[in-house]
C-alpha cells in the first residue's frame, strides 16, 4: 500500500511540474462581477477549450445551484469529475462568445484560459445588435407581454420587432440579421400567462407533480372552435386537442369526465423541475394544425418538433389564452 501511495504522489508531482504555473495557480481572475473565467487543457486545443467552456459551464451552474460547487483540480492530466460537465448544443452556443486569455502548448498538452461576460440575455442582445429601430406597436400580442421581451425593450430603451428562431439545435432572439443565443436559464422568460381571447382557460392543479393526472376546463363568452397545443420547456410543440367546437358560456372539461382517458403530468429531464406553455386558440372556423406533432404521440422528440416559433407566430393571426405551468419531480 505504501509503496503505491509513493507512486501516485511522483506521479502527480511530475505532472504537476509539467503543468504551466499560471494555469494550475489560476493566475487570471474575473475583473469585473459578470465575468466568469474558465481553464482547461487537452492533448488538443481544441479539447482545452472544451474543457474550459465546460469549467465555465460549470461556475454557472454553481450560481443557480448552492448545492454544487465547481473548481480545478488535476488528476492523472485530466480535469476532475467535479468539471466534468456535459454542454449541450444550446449552452455550447451560448458560451460562443467568449476571449481567450491565454493559450499555450507544453510538454504535449495545450493550456488555455477563457474569458465569458455573463450577462444576461437583454444585455447581450443590446450590445451585440447596436443600434436598433423603434416602433409604435409590437407585431406579436403574445411576445410583448413576455419577461424576455420587457427585459429587452429596457436594455435597447424602446419598443423593437423580434422573432425567435430555431437553427443548428439552438433557440435564437432574431432581429434583422442578427441571431442571439437564448440559453436555457433564459428560456422560460418566454412563457408567460396571458388571457387575449374570450376564452377562459384553467387547470385542475396549477402545480403538477410527476405522475399526476389532471385535466383542462374551458368556458368561452362567444360561440367557436377552440385548439389546444403545448410547447415543452425545450420548445418541442405538440397539439393537445384539435379544434373543437364550443357553445357560448358553456364549460367544457378536457378530457371529458366520462372519458377513459387522462393528462398525465412529465418531465423532460429525471428529477427535475420542468414546466410547459398551454396554447389555446379560439376560431370562428376550425384550424389547420397538422405541421405540429400529436401529444398523443407514442414520442414527441427530434428537430421536426421544435415549433414554439411557429406557435409564437400564430398568435399575431388567432385570439388566444394561454396557461403556464410547473411541474415538480416525484
Amino acid at each position: 500500500m505504501r509503496s503505491i501511495w509513493i507512486l501516485l504522489m511522483i506521479v502527480s508531482t511530475v505532472l504537476s511540474a509539467q503543468m504551466q504555473e499560471w494555469f494550475m495557480n489560476r493566475v487570471y481572475q474575473p475583473k469585473q462581477s459578470y465575468e466568469v473565467i474558465g481553464y482547461g487543457m487537452g492533448e488538443s486545443l481544441q479539447k482545452a477549450m472544451l474543457h474550459a467552456k465546460e469549467d465555465i459551464a460549470g461556475q454557472l451552474f454553481t450560481e443557480i445551484s448552492s448545492t454544487k460547487t465547481s473548481r480545478l483540480s488535476e488528476k492523472d492530466g485530466k480535469l476532475s469529475k467535479s468539471i466534468d460537465i456535459k454542454i449541450d448544443a444550446q449552452v455550447h452556443t451560448v458560451l460562443s462568445d467568449i476571449k481567450p486569455l491565454r493559450m499555450e502548448p507544453n510538454e504535449g498538452m495545450f493550456y488555455v484560459a477563457l474569458l465569458y461576460e455573463n450577462l444576461k440575455l437583454s444585455q447581450r442582445f443590446a450590445k451585440k445588435v447596436g443600434k436598433v429601430d423603434c416602433v409604435q406597436q409590437v407585431q406579436n400580442p403574445y411576445i410583448v407581454r413576455t419577461p424576455m421581451y420587457l427585459e429587452i425593450k429596457e436594455a435597447v430603451g424602446c419598443d423593437i420587432d423580434f422573432t425567435l428562431e430555431r437553427k443548428d439545435k439552438v433557440w435564437y432572439v432574431s432581429y434583422q440579421s442578427t441571431l442571439v443565443p437564448i440559453a436555457p436559464v433564459d428560456y422560460e422568460d418566454l412563457f408567460i400567462s396571458s388571457k387575449q381571447s374570450p376564452l377562459a382557460f384553467t387547470i385542475s392543479t396549477r402545480i403538477l407533480r410527476e405522475g399526476q393526472a389532471f385535466y383542462f376546463t374551458v368556458q368561452s363568452t362567444e360561440n367557436g372552435y377552440v385548439t389546444l397545443l403545448d410547447v415543452y420547456a425545450n420548445g418541442i410543440t405538440a397539439v393537445v386537442e384539435p379544434s373543437f367546437k364550443i357553445e357560448k358560456d358553456k364549460a367544457y372539461r378536457l378530457p371529458p369526465k366520462e372519458s377513459e382517458t387522462y393528462f398525465e403530468a412529465g418531465v423532460l429531464n429525471a428529477g427535475q423541475q420542468t414546466h410547459d406553455l398551454y396554447v389555446a386558440f379560439l376560431t370562428q372556423e376550425p384550424i389547420n394544425v397538422s405541421r405540429f406533432e400529436m401529444t398523443t404521440d407514442t414520442l414527441v422528440e427530434g428537430e421536426a418538433a421544435y415549433k414554439a416559433d411557429e406557435l409564437l407566430d400564430m398568435t399575431a393571426k388567432y385570439p388566444f389564452t394561454t396557461l403556464f405551468v410547473r411541474t415538480k419531480p416525484r
